[in-house]
């Protein structure tokens, strides 16, 4: 899941690997994608995974609503890719 978060910075794969992970939240729970996501890209350096990975969770939550993320953690994730 890390080398997955990583790879949304790059340009050639970012709308393959979210496709790929919202079809993982059907099979899985959204919860789980959305706390992989944020736990490994919580500790990313490039601008660019923050970004991808808060759309990511912005599609998560228009497709599955807002129920489907863990509240605490996206919101404090929030704080950390805004920094």
């Amino acid at each position: 899941m890390k080398w997955l978060v990583e790879k949304m910075g790059d340009v050639k794969l970012k709308e393959m690997i979210k496709s790929m992970l919202l079809d993982m939240s059907e099979q899985v729970t959204p919860k789980f994608i959305s706390l992989q996501v944020i736990k490994y890209a919580a500790t990313a350096k490039a601008p660019k995974i923050h970004q991808e990975s808060c759309t990511l969770l912005i599609q998560i939550i228009d497709e599955f609503g807002i129920g489907a993320v863990p509240l605490k953690e996206t919101i404090d994730y929030g704080k950390v890719a805004a920094n």
